[in-house]
């Protein structure tokens, strides 16, 4: 089956594997947040907090994000949650013996922040945070780093050192933070932890007081580092763009024993004693060959679209407080602002002579307007563009899995989204419903499924598929 891969696994380890700019278009719909135990190891969907269930799939689809071409779409199928108990008991469903959400006690029994009966809104948050700017660094709280740059600027260090070893010219960088809390200097190495532990007991000269020093080691580190800081260091700003167009000069070096060219030991050396300048209080104006640390923020998601995928025939609830809920919701998101997008191909019929009928006896014209009427159209379209709301029934599923989204829901995406030849991606293979649609448009799939179980079940119903073809 050249035109199909089927990966099993935990989703984001697979993800990682994928080689960038590999798929066209991904199509998937990933565990709802506290609604079903599959009862795997590492499955998503039974997270603590709704936070943390969206910043799990956030990691996630960053990854998604990579191995999409740059005019790739995601076309994301995602359902909301309420705060409330959602025990189950010893309710059992016939497709799963553990119960229909093998959920003794449900994770939506209490959520900080809301109260019983809310709706939490989780393909919102979902959505917003795939659209956000997405933070590569180590120091994920923007508070964090804050806290950092400030240490750097009132209790830290970025000097330089130049020496002669072996009739060789020697410099180097220094990143520390010196403080008489051990407590703060350890904070420093937790919210920046290395592999070795760089802290230091050392004696204030002035006050003859013990002190601690934090020391930044290894080039890569002391890289991303300044990375980290940068944006929010006030006085030291300087000595920051010299430190990092240090390291990144060490870091072209093609090979140590060679050393530097002429012009790069005079730079190197000019950085060294520009550093020394500033940490004496003497301003240095910066040329143009140096560097400015690059922001660690990835663009996101462009969120094009909210579809409404409205169900005729809803789960029936039994309550009695608001309407049955008979939507889920279907985000378009793409990775540039120009994508591909085959607007032509899922057009639907258009009412009979709406473009040709005569508007100017409507009941919107308004002779005292001064507007001239619109008079239609000279010609009719029989088709038209495809609406935001779409309505597609639910399917019975004999398979085992019990969360499906029926083919129909999603031939529309792998039409507008997927080229002929294209590859067509689901991180949550699930029963195989997008490998199954995907072949079926003359596509290829790749299907990533956590549970083995279920890879039968892809396998036969994308078998089925191939063999009609």
């Amino acid at each position: 089956m050249d035109n199909l891969q089927i990966l099993c696994g935990d989703s984001l380890e697979v993800l990682k594997k994928l080689p960038d700019e590999s798929v066209n278009c991904c199509v998937t719909s990933p565990p709802y947040y506290a609604l079903r135990d599959y009862g795997m190891d590492g499955q998503i969907g039974q997270e603590q907090t709704p936070e943390e269930y969206v910043n799990k799939l956030v990691l996630l689809f960053r990854e998604v994000r990579r191995v999409l071409k740059n005019d790739g779409t995601l076309w994301l199928n995602i359902g909301d949650s309420y705060v409330g108990t959602g025990d189950k008991g010893k309710h059992r469903d016939p497709k799963n013996p553990k119960g229909r959400n093998a959920q003794v006690v449900s994770k939506n029994r209490i959520v900080e922040g809301l109260k019983s009966k809310d709706l939490i809104g989780i393909p919102w948050m979902l959505a917003k945070a795939l659209r956000d700017p997405f933070y590569t660094g180590v120091v994920k709280n923007k508070l964090d780093r804050v806290w950092l740059a400030a240490m750097v600027d009132t209790e830290g260090s970025i000097c330089g050192t130049e020496y002669q070893t072996n009739d060789r010219q020697k410099t180097n960088i220094y990143l520390s933070i010196t403080n008489t809390s051990l407590d703060i200097i350890n904070k420093c190495e937790n919210l920046f932890p290395q592999e070795v532990k760089h802290i230091y007991e050392k004696t204030n000269y002035n006050s003859n007081r013990l002190c601690y020093r934090w020391d930044v080691e290894r080039i890569e580190q002391k890289s991303l580092f300044i990375k980290e800081i940068y944006p929010y260091l006030v006085s030291k700003r300087k000595q920051a763009i010299l430190a990092y167009t240090f390291i990144e000069m060490q870091r072209g070096l093609s090979s140590k024993k060679k050393g530097y060219l002429k012009d790069q030991q005079e730079q190197r050396s000019w950085i060294i004693q520009s550093l020394s300048s500033l940490n004496s209080g003497i301003d240095v104006d910066l040329p143009d060959w140096v560097i400015e640390p690059p922001s660690l923020y990835e663009e996101g998601f462009y969120l094009r679209q909210d579809i409404i995928w409205h169900k005729p025939n809803p789960m029936p609830e039994s309550v009695t407080d608001r309407c049955t809920k008979a939507h889920e919701y279907i985000f378009l998101m793409s990775k540039s602002n120009k994508y591909y997008f085959d607007n032509e191909a899922i057009k639907v019929p258009s009412k009979q002579d709406w473009g040709t009928r005569d508007r100017t006896k409507g009941k919107y014209h308004n002779e005292g307007s001064g507007l001239q009427p619109h008079t239609g159209l000279t010609k009719s379209y029989p088709m038209a563009n495809k609406r935001s709301v779409w309505s597609v029934t639910t399917k019975p599923y004999k398979g085992a899995h019990f969360a499906v989204f029926p083919p129909d829901l999603i031939r529309p995406c792998i039409m507008a989204g997927c080229p002929e030849d294209g590859t067509v991606l689901d991180p949550f293979g699930g029963s195989g419903t997008t490998g199954q649609v995907a072949l079926e448009q003359g596509k290829k799939a790749i299907l990533i499924e956590l549970n083995p179980d279920y890879i039968p079940l892809i396998e036969k119903r994308c078998l089925q598929q191939l063999l009609t073809i």
